[in-house]
């Protein structure tokens, strides 16, 4: 049986700025820490906040493919997808909704929970970036090093 919780504190510093800070549930942090790896470990890929402490977004040469709801519980991750399989694969798993706060047509978000497998969720993230590269700049995708002529 799982269950979750998460605490959250907060406390005002010194300058009156009203922070907040959150336990997370072990297993949301193992999972959060692999899915992190595995993004960043993606060629360009840079780790951003530019909305604050939430949610991570996650660049290639500046434009999101990733955004992960760190604060959520379990946790969540918005990926570019075609509009053609993004219908699809919301008709397949329950977990799989259209993008939040996103171009609902070209983003879905997915709740990481055991109804998606593992290999899916890898899946995913990697047609998300590679969306994402095909779009980019010729010298941009130079720079990547990656052929996407021979490839689409």
């Amino acid at each position: 049986m799982r269950f979750s919780f998460t605490m959250k504190f907060e406390y005002t510093n010194i300058l009156n700025k009203k922070l907040e800070f959150k336990i997370y549930e072990k297993d949301n942090l193992m999972e959060l820490s692999k899915i992190k790896k595995y993004l960043i470990g993606k060629s360009f890929a840079r780790e951003s906040y530019p909305f604050g402490d939430t949610p991570m977004v996650i660049k290639v040469m500046n434009k999101m493919f990733a955004l992960v709801g760190i604060n959520n519980s379990p946790l969540t991750i918005s990926l570019k997808a075609n509009p053609e399989d993004a219908q699809v694969q919301r008709s397949m798993y329950s977990a799989i909704k259209p993008g939040y706060h996103l171009n609902k047509e070209h983003w879905n978000t997915v709740t990481i929970d055991e109804s998606i497998p593992e290999e899916i969720l890898y899946k995913l993230i990697d047609e998300s970036y590679d969306l994402v590269v095909k779009g980019l700049k010729k010298s941009d995708k130079e720079k990547i090093n990656i052929s996407y002529e021979s490839e689409f």
